[in-house]
């Protein structure tokens, strides 16, 4: 029986490094529900005490990949006490805790005010974590968690947000950094950056989390993120083809042999245009209205063909 639930466990994590991989948030929700009530089932727990363990912390990494779906108590509660299994995730390649953060302050968090009081308890916590962020004493000779490698960096950065120049210096000066591996050299930037991150007032351009268009007579482009996106101008042909696309034809007021003729007219630039399309969606960030309509007019294009 046991080494029947030991197979079981090992395909689970076979699973769940593919969802980390792949960042399934929706897989990780689903498949954490899943444990949750197979482990907590009468019996388990004193029958398999190991492998309950196992399980518990199989569904706490699955959690920091769809952490955006809880609430605020939990949330904290992951930064806390679990947050060693959120640094571990930044081995892997597309794991980034702002990205798993923004979203839940977007949702949860409609007034700005609110949201950098979040960032603020946050930033607390942290500056008291005692996960380890790396594997080796530091210089000091105090042990490598999140609460001493904040130390140190404030006492090189201070309290204020660092701008790029700061940033990278201190990486380039600083001797604990130099003596890690490149893996958790990686971890450590991407830590900071996510500290960084959490300093910037969601009042101020460059730490709002919103996406916000921006149309000026010199440019058309963004607030993404706290990052200013400008897009390149289209020329009048392009300009007319993202007409098109954006177009509802349902609505369009036309009837007889004037509104075939100018379907016909719609779809000669619609398929004339693929390649352009493709071009055109590349000035349009993720998300967007305008990049999600011609998404859609390409899939639409590509599946006649």
């Amino acid at each position: 029986m046991k080494r029947e639930e030991e197979q079981k466990i090992e395909k689970i994590e076979k699973e769940v490094e593919s969802i980390i991989d792949f960042n399934e948030y929706d897989r990780a929700h689903i498949l954490s529900k899943n444990i949750e009530g197979y482990i907590e089932e009468d019996g388990f727990k004193a029958k398999f005490p190991d492998l309950y363990k196992k399980y518990r912390k199989i569904k706490t990494r699955l959690e920091w990949v769809c952490l955006f779906m809880f609430n605020e108590k939990k949330v904290l509660s992951f930064f806390d006490g679990h947050f060693q299994y959120g640094l571990d995730l930044l081995d892997y390649d597309f794991f980034s805790l702002w990205e798993k953060l923004r979203p839940f302050l977007l949702s949860r968090f409609p007034l700005l005010e609110e949201r950098d009081n979040f960032k603020t308890r946050l930033i607390d916590i942290l500056n008291q974590n005692k996960a380890y962020l790396t594997s080796k004493k530091l210089s000091n000779n105090n042990g490598p968690s999140v609460k001493n490698w904040i130390k140190i960096y404030t006492g090189k950065i201070g309290l204020k947000s660092a701008d790029s120049l700061e940033f990278r210096n201190f990486f380039t000066s600083n001797n604990d950094y130099k003596k890690l591996n490149e893996k958790e050299k990686v971890r450590v930037e991407k830590f900071f950056k996510f500290y960084e991150r959490l300093k910037k007032s969601s009042f101020n351009a460059d730490g709002i989390e919103d996406n916000i268009p921006i149309d000026t007579d010199n440019f058309k482009g963004a607030i993404n993120d706290g990052e200013i996106i400008k897009y390149n101008r289209l020329d009048a042909k392009a300009e007319k083809i993202l007409k098109v696309v954006m177009e509802d034809r349902g609505d369009i007021e036309q009837n007889g042999v004037e509104e075939e003729k100018n379907n016909e007219n719609i779809d000669g630039i619609k398929n004339k245009d693929l390649d352009q399309l493709f071009e055109m969606r590349e000035h349009y960030p993720h998300g967007s209205l305008e990049r999600r309509a011609i998404d859609e007019e390409i899939k639409k294009l590509e599946s006649n063909n």
